[in-house]
């Protein structure tokens, strides 16, 4: 970008914007030193305006008159409509509105007619009239374009182009002066407001404002506007996130200042502290990597510059924002660091941090979950403002409530109890007058942090805190507790409250515990609603999910009645308790693995009947590819009805893509598990066939997920259930195909291998410990190079019974050395594998 020379001539390139009016050929101005020819200034004067603006008027033409010369005599009369007073009263609205598109086209109509006058010119005793378009009215259009409500680009860019029409204008001698540095300001804070509205064109408005600034006349710096021009230029390049180009620019009217005076070692500010923050804000939204790092460096030169202000709070607060914002991705350890390095900074510069400082610091530390040190913060904030009750540093509700944000996402095995001392605290403040009284976001927030806590009084904390909330003086008329402070801090409870608390009872207490606290809560709601939330879908699926995963022979029939309920209030009118396609889920899963006879023939009829409720316009109802798992999963040991229908899912997806879900690695597995747990002669053949099947399903395209390691696990599974030579030689043979696909989806892993070994030692096969040995050594090799092939006590357990099970002379020494090798890789001994071991040393009778 081209600047002003720092030598203190205020000279300025100027670059031609080619905007053609007329013709090609450049008119030249007629003058005479006698008064014969007479000047006429189109339109002419208003009449009816204020006596401000018409004095303004005045004014602005008797310099130009002077300027023109003592002999020249201008001639005004109104005779066109253009020159009447509507002309003028029309644009000067058009300026106080803002509307820049109505003032252009007001003032295009006089050019058009100027045009024909050219051509046309009238003449008065035979002498002819030389007509100059008035100034004023282009500058009031550059005014009402930049009086816009909303600047955009293309506004900014008409102003600039108007601009670009005047200077042709004025060169050829067609207007009667030349643009002034008002109307290159107009057009230069079109541009600074458009950089606030406009993100996505910050090249577009770089490129034209550095057109603008090059064709900037002296008298930017003659008339005293220089300070305006850079303030300007510097909120642009703010905006446009423009922190190098800012900082040159800042120095280039920092020189400017300083070369009229004599020594600079003694020099006292002479940049505003406007300029200095417009800096600070390009670095922040800057998009470069060390942009926060180069605001720092900057504030460091404020200080050792004694030409530029010093920073203020303001200018770090500025900082400690951009350090602060998500956005930013960075590693908020990194920012918290930052931030509370800043802070001290600030105290060893004697700039006094406000709350607003601290809080900055707080919401960082409180995304990382540091509750100790956001306490430790905003406990230095009490204390200064206990030293000196500055109201800057009077603390509110929300640095308390960041505090127990940061609890709520803390892994400390105490935050709850500190969340509940801060929440204490906010009520003694708030009985002492600050602004600190805990609203229900403030308890949840403490509700949330006893619902993670593993402490055995975490239920009783939690419900000693509801019982708080939904006490008769929390939920009292405002004219019953207007008298009382303390009445105050104690919010109403929300749904969110209770779903917190059924959360945290459902980490510590029995299924039917958790279930008749529910219906407490339910009654409460039918007693005094007023002061009681309505459970709600929510509230019912914490309860069904503990039954979800209950051993309990009656947790389907209980699930059945929840969702029976649910329904119930649903029907009632009670929109908070609309069944969702979760709630049927978790009843699924609570047939799913009830082991019971009509379990999976439970789990099949409710998810035909979400199908049939899909199919009836329901689309939320639509099984996903959780309830999807869920069936196929319950029919696990019946292979043939769980491929069906796994089959029948890939069939729906061809059929209807628009309601396509497409199987997951989960699907894939339960798949193949429901044939792994199926005892039939053909179960394993079954098995190897279905998973030939998916890999060609994956390769056509028809499912987008791998058959993993866990698939060709559970296929060797089901061969070694066979209890065949034969099954454990295709056993072995499917593991070397793993091995040598080298795709690490389906590298063999230990439970593989434990697999094929546990196929030979049930094969009978007179070289089954031969080959058991063999597979226990490649496990041991690749242990020494990855963790998760360490042999466990299963791996050792099919050798033994290999070799319990074998004819070789020195069973005892061989099995000794297989506990030394158990013993090395830490294995304890299970039931099992002591009666096999008993086996090989002749032990068990």
């Amino acid at each position: 970008m081209v600047m002003m020379n720092q030598n203190g001539a205020a000279r300025v390139q100027l670059r031609r914007l080619i905007v053609s009016l007329s013709s090609s050929q450049q008119l030249k101005r007629q003058g005479s030193s006698t008064s014969t020819c007479r000047l006429r200034l189109l339109p002419s004067l208003p009449q009816r305006l204020t006596a401000d603006r018409r004095s303004f008027y005045v004014d602005q033409s008797q310099r130009r008159h002077r300027r023109l010369g003592q002999n020249t005599f201008f001639y005004i009369r109104s005779q066109s409509t253009l020159t009447s007073n509507a002309f003028w009263k029309s644009l000067d609205n058009a300026v106080e509105d803002g509307n820049g598109a109505s003032a252009q086209q007001i003032v295009e109509n006089v050019v058009e007619e100027y045009k024909k006058r050219l051509q046309n010119g009238p003449k008065i005793n035979g002498t002819a009239q030389k007509e100059l378009l008035d100034t004023r009215m282009f500058s009031m259009v550059l005014q009402a374009w930049k009086n816009g409500p909303c600047v955009s680009v293309e506004s900014a860019l008409a102003a600039q182009t108007l601009l670009g029409r005047m200077i042709s204008l004025a060169e050829k001698g067609l207007l009667l002066e030349k643009p002034s540095v008002l109307d290159y300001l107009a057009v230069l804070e079109c541009w600074g407001q458009a950089s606030k509205h406009d993100d996505t064109s910050r090249s577009t408005i770089l490129k034209h404002v550095e057109e603008l600034w090059n064709l900037l006349p002296a008298e930017v710096v003659t008339n005293g506007y220089e300070e305006t021009f850079y303030n300007t230029l510097l909120e642009v390049l703010a905006n446009s996130g423009q922190g190098e180009h800012a900082e040159q620019c800042l120095e280039e009217y920092k020189q400017h200042q300083l070369a009229g005076t004599r020594s600079t070692e003694n020099a006292t500010a002479v940049v505003s502290t406007n300029m200095c923050l417009a800096v600070i804000q390009a670095h922040v939204n800057s998009s470069e990597a060390d942009a926060l790092e180069r605001a720092e460096e900057f504030l460091s030169k404020m200080r050792a510059d004694r030409s530029l202000p010093q920073p203020t709070t303001e200018f770090y607060n500025l900082l400690l924002e951009a350090w602060a914002s998500p956005s930013r991705q960075r590693d908020f350890s990194i920012a918290a660091a930052r931030l509370e390095r800043l802070l001290d900074e600030m105290k060893q510069a004697r700039v006094q941090p406000d709350a607003t400082s601290y809080q900055y610091g707080l919401e960082v530390l409180a995304r990382m979950g540091e509750g100790i040190r956001a306490e430790a913060l905003l406990t230095s904030l009490l204390k200064e403002y206990t030293n000196q009750f500055d109201a800057g540093l009077k603390p509110g509700i929300k640095p308390f409530r960041t505090v127990l944000w940061a609890y709520s996402n803390s892994h400390h095995p105490d935050a709850a109890t500190h969340a509940e001392s801060v929440l204490n605290n906010m009520e003694e403040l708030c009985e002492s007058g600050f602004d600190t009284c805990p609203e229900t976001w403030d308890y949840n927030l403490v509700l949330k942090c006893w619902s993670r806590s593993r402490s055995p009084k975490a239920v009783e904390r939690a419900m000693d805190l509801y019982g708080k909330m939904v006490s008769p003086e929390a939920s009292a008329d405002a004219e019953d507790v207007a008298s009382s402070s303390r009445s105050r801090c104690l919010p109403k409870p929300d749904i969110t409250s209770l779903n917190t608390l059924l959360n945290t009872s459902g980490r510590h207490e029995q299924d039917f515990q958790l279930e008749q606290l529910l219906w407490k809560f339910y009654y409460r709601h039918v007693n005094a609603p007023s002061r009681n939330p309505c459970p709600d879908t929510v509230s019912f699926s914490v309860v069904m999910r503990s039954w979800s995963k209950s051993k309990d022979h009656d947790a389907p029939e209980r699930a059945e009645k929840l969702l029976k309920k649910l329904e119930s209030l649903y029907a009632e009118g009670n929109k908070n308790c609309k069944p969702d396609l979760q709630i049927y889920s978790l009843l699924m899963s609570c047939w799913a693995k009830s082991k019971r006879k009509e379990g999976p023939w439970r789990v099949e009829s409710i998810f035909r009947r979400l199908q049939a409720m899909a199919q009836n316009g329901n689309l939320e109802m639509n099984p996903d590819a959780a309830c999807w798992n869920i069936a196929i999963n319950g029919w696990v040991g019946d292979g043939r009805r769980a491929e069906a229908l796994f089959m029948e899912m890939i069939e729906t997806n061809r059929n209807n893509p628009s309601a396509a879900v497409m199987p997951t690695a989960v699907t894939l597995t339960n798949v193949m598990n429901a044939w792994a747990k199926t005892r039939s002669s053909t179960s394993s053949q079954c098995a190897i066939s279905l998973l030939r099947k998916l890999q060609r399903f994956y390769e056509d395209g028809t499912i987008n997920v791998k058959p993993n390691v866990v698939c060709y696990s559970l296929a060797l599974e089901s061969l070694a259930s066979d209890r065949t030579v034969q099954s454990a030689i295709d056993a072995e043979e499917i593991l070397r195909e793993m091995l040598a696909s080298n795709d690490p989806v389906v590298q063999p892993n230990v439970v593989s291998y434990n697999c094929v070994i546990k196929a030979w030692s049930f094969s009978g096969h007179p070289e089954a410990f031969a080959k058991a040995s063999a597979l226990l050594k490649e496990v041991i090799r690749q242990s020494q190079t990855n963790e998760k092939m360490m042999p466990t006590i299963k791996t050792f357990g099919g050798v033994l019974k290999c070799l319990a099970e074998s004819n070789i002379s020195d069973k005892k020494k061989r099995a000794e050395a297989i506990v030394g090798l158990m013993k090395r890789f830490n294995c304890n001994q299970d039931k099992w594998t002591q009666n096999v071991l008993s086996d090989c040393l002749g032990r068990r009778k």
